[in-house]
């Protein structure tokens, strides 16, 4: 009886974890205010922005993706206005992926007028993080400053 229980609660910790069944959107709270993009508005969303895009790839089941959620989060509350920042779904966003060649989870990718300027693979606490930003946004100033 135990063994069967076990490899039924296995079997959907599965399914969920390679997305054959839609885990609830309650498990994914965090982060919920941040908006998704798909293939379809992806190009004019950040091709026509005037600010820095941050588009952060991720999926649910992801562990380094929940853990970097509340340093998002509070990046988008910091820096809301200097920054635009969007989030893709691995899972629903296969061309996306292929065409940036995301490989990792989560991925982050900064765009700013329509190129990329800044690009992180993996996951990052909060001072690496805004950091990295910090970074980008510099180098996006000297750019402009030439």
């Amino acid at each position: 009886m135990f063994f069967k229980s076990f490899m039924a609660a296995l079997s959907l910790s599965l399914m969920l974890t390679l997305g054959g069944i839609a885990a609830p959107a309650s498990a994914w709270s965090p982060g919920l205010t941040i908006p998704h993009l798909t293939t379809a508005d992806f190009l004019r969303t950040v091709g026509n922005a005037e600010v820095p895009v941050v588009v952060q790839f991720d999926a649910r089941w992801c562990p380094y993706c929940k853990a970097l959620q509340p340093h998002i989060d509070k990046l988008r509350e910091e820096k809301g206005e200097k920054l635009a920042i969007y989030k893709v779904n691995a899972d629903d966003e296969p061309d996306l992926m292929n065409s940036y060649e995301v490989r990792t989870l989560p991925t982050m990718i900064v765009f700013y007028e329509g190129r990329i300027v800044g690009r992180s693979d993996g996951g990052m606490d909060e001072k690496e993080l805004f950091d990295w930003i910090e970074a980008v946004e510099k180098d996006i100033e000297k750019s402009h400053k030439k």
